[in-house]
């Protein structure tokens, strides 16, 4: 059975969500040189909207995210 999930636009009640992620990525070695995850201020104002969705599953969880 195939995995089940939407594509939706990121916004602010995503931000812990996509925050957690990234910094698991940045634990990890594999999401970005900086070395901790930025504010959600930082991250909003330095990404642009429009270019901004989350992966969600059924239960509006955030499975993945790109910016």
């Amino acid at each position: 059975m195939a995995a089940e999930f939407v594509v939706t636009p990121m916004t602010a009640d995503h931000a812990e969500q996509v925050l957690a992620i990234y910094q698991a990525g940045i634990e990890e070695g594999d999401a970005t040189f900086e070395t901790t995850a930025p504010t959600w201020e930082a991250f909003d104002a330095s990404r642009l909207p429009e270019h901004r969705f989350v992966a969600l599953d059924e239960a509006d969880r955030v499975l993945g995210w790109v910016a």
